[in-house]
């Protein structure tokens, strides 16, 4: 007759050992397809192929990555990526200063930060309304998204507490 043997592995060791695997295999699958999807239509030039109804229809998915770009703006290494291709074309033409590269910098954070709003607007969730709020909580009065999202919350319902 065949004996199974079998071992007791302590359940602090099993949960550490599931914490590494987790830690080791990185971002999921999913959280890479949002971002994805998310920083495509981010970047797109002329958005024709419906990017922001692809980051919408990713519901409460894509609503972290959304809040995080509404809030710090785009990543850092979209920004400095922009900033460095600013700087090179620089190099090229005399009249580009750095007073104009931080202005185009400007505009493009905002460029992401609108795109943010417009799709937590269309997601429409109450994990979206939520960050909408904490956005707005975050950015304070008078500024250009504060406004944004107020005028964004309006129809919504209720205002943020």
């Amino acid at each position: 007759m065949l004996t199974q043997r079998t071992s007791w592995i302590p359940p602090c060791v099993r949960a550490a050992t599931i914490l590494l695997a987790l830690v080791a295999c990185g971002p999921s699958t999913l959280s890479k397809r949002v971002d994805a999807t998310v920083f495509s239509w981010m970047q797109c030039q002329d958005c024709m192929h419906n990017q922001r109804n692809r980051v919408v229809a990713l519901g409460d998915t894509a609503v972290p990555r959304l809040r995080d770009i509404l809030i710090l703006g785009p990543p850092f290494a979209h920004d400095s990526a922009y900033v460095a291709s600013l700087k090179r074309l620089a190099e090229r033409t005399p009249g580009l200063t750095p007073v104009i590269i931080e202005h185009q910098r400007q505009i493009f954070i905002a460029l992401y930060r609108r795109r943010a709003l417009s799709a937590l607007d269309g997601i429409a969730s109450s994990a979206a309304r939520s960050s909408l709020c904490l956005a707005r909580a975050t950015a304070g009065p008078g500024s250009p998204i504060f406004l944004a999202i107020d005028s964004s919350l309006g129809p919504a319902g209720p205002p943020c507490p």
